[in-house]
């Protein structure tokens, strides 16, 4: 599927709606309110609301972003989510719409996650309608459809339970629809998460099931398209994405840890998992793609909050957009970096102040730094570091070592440790990790935005970490070798404005 398909544009995930009639809850979102220019990291200007699952789709030179309106992190049990849009043409300027597709009727407990496809002149919209069975606090999910001549104003369409449950699978489990166009069968497919009520083994339960359509009206069950296999009691394969690009079919889906993929040379498989096959984190998740200008892949995800705004304060639901650009490798894996529309608005670089207090294992470098820890721990910082900024580096590992780092917003109250490890190719950022990060012994780039209570690192132009970092607002930065040797090159720092 591309955007040249004959008389069908896939739009790899979104969502869009809207109905007439009175709301069963207050809506209190103004599109009027909120900011009109670059959006990464954004949230909702009222108070107590915040993004949720976002659904980027591209068609004819814009870029839409359809994404969960949250109140309170779920105003009910069940998440009583309405759907926002916004959208550009440039990742830079962009425009927020009215709601799209508000609760309407009694019997929606919430709006869930979609995607959006157009076909003849018609935006057709998917997403799962969650339900209480019976008012006995007993869910039960199933596929719903709106159409629309505009992409903005969204009309449902009976019946409201387009799909349920096939047998043998579970009437609370069934949401997250995803369709799109395949050009060799000519068929509609449509991906759903769901779990099998009888299963061999408890790591089998959960799944993707897949449809197929002809008219995108009526739909025929085929099967499980893809089942993750990880241990009971993990999430489901949630917010799945499918999508060809370049020769390979890659299957995205949100489960433990953040936004995994496979790659495929055809659409129902054999899938395999890429080495670096995260492309988010425990703190930037849910992430779904649609293409945009000159072949490119952008991938919109979530930010959570943290329960009481600590940094340690459990996960919620909803908080922050997140933006990503999709890079492909020759092998058909992926990278992730910062979209470099999206990066902030930042002042001059900011004159950087170095205390030593190892004047025996540091070394000032043309460019830098070189710090010597044969044996300990070796550190030095600058001071006066904006709280909110752009910083880049450049990491030179000398010899083997244990780990290096920085130390970022540090103070004698605390600081937030981003922290590299060779040996377990891992990095660190607080009390968040992502793993599976090769080369880590090699010469690496490093870019950090931080931004109030985000710190958003991407590494080696390949791999980003994020984390909810609210406490810490030290004006240092401390950068350390543990038994080692490293160069730290390039240092840039410089104010975000905005």
């Amino acid at each position: 599927m591309n955007d040249k398909t004959p008389a069908v544009i896939c739009l790899s995930m979104a969502l869009l709606f809207s109905t007439a009639g009175a709301q069963p809850h207050d809506i209190q979102y103004d599109p009027s309110a909120q900011r009109t220019t670059a959006i990464q990291y954004f949230r909702p200007a009222e108070e107590n609301y915040f993004a949720g699952d976002p659904m980027p789709f591209y068609l004819n030179g814009v870029f839409h972003v359809y994404w969960l309106l949250d109140y309170n992190h779920g105003r009910t049990e069940y998440g009583g989510h309405d759907w926002a849009h916004s959208s550009t043409t440039d990742l830079i300027n962009w425009t927020h719409h009215p709601v799209a597709l508000p609760i309407t009727y009694d019997f929606e407990k919430s709006i869930c996650t979609g995607s959006v496809f157009y076909h003849n002149g018609k935006y057709y919209a998917f997403y799962a309608t969650r339900t209480d069975i019976d008012n006995d606090h007993v869910r039960e999910e199933h596929i719903s459809v709106a159409q629309s001549d505009d992409g903005i104003t969204f009309t449902k369409l009976e019946p409201n339970k387009l799909l349920t449950p096939p047998p043998g699978f579970a009437r609370s489990e069934f949401r997250d629809p995803h369709v799109f166009w395949d050009k060799d069968t000519q068929l509609f497919y449509m991906l759903v998460t769901t779990a099998v009520t009888e299963y061999d083994f408890p790591q089998n339960q959960t799944c993707l099931v897949y449809y197929t359509s002809k008219d995108l009206r009526n739909w025929q069950f085929k099967g499980p398209f893809y089942v993750p296999g990880y241990a009971k009691g993990y999430p489901f394969p949630e917010c799945a994405d499918c999508f060809e690009w370049n020769g390979y079919y890659y299957l995205l889906f949100k489960t433990h840890g953040g936004t995994y993929y496979r790659i495929s040379r055809k659409l129902l498989g054999p899938w395999t998992a890429p080495l670096e096959d995260n492309i988010g984190s425990d703190y930037a998740l849910v992430f779904k793609t649609a293409s945009f200008k000159r072949n490119r892949r952008i991938a919109v995800g979530m930010v959570p909050s943290r329960k009481d705004n600590l940094d340690d304060g459990a996960w919620q639901y909803a908080g922050n957009m997140v933006f990503r650009e999709l890079l492909q490798n020759a092998d058909g894996s992926l990278r992730a970096v910062f979209p470099p529309e999206m990066l902030p608005k930042c002042g001059p670089e900011v004159k950087l102040v170095l205390d030593n207090p190892n004047p025996s294992k540091l070394v000032q470098t043309p460019t830098g730094l070189e710090i010597k820890s044969t044996q300990g721990f070796a550190a030095a910082h600058y001071s006066n570091i904006p709280v909110n900024a752009y910083i880049t580096f450049d990491v030179e590992p000398v010899t083997e070592y244990t780990s290096l780092g920085c130390f970022l917003r540090d103070s004698a109250n605390g600081n937030y440790d981003l922290s590299f490890t060779a040996k377990a190719n891992k990095v660190q950022l607080g009390n968040n990790s992502i793993e599976a990060v090769p080369r880590l012994d090699k010469p690496f780039s490093v870019e950090i935005v931080m931004t109030g209570d985000i710190i958003d690192v991407c590494i080696a132009k390949k791999r980003c970490l994020l984390n909810r970092c609210p406490q810490q607002k030290g004006d240092n930065i401390t950068f350390y070798c543990h038994n080692g040797t490293v160069r730290f090159h390039n240092l840039k720092v410089r104010p975000i404005l905005d």
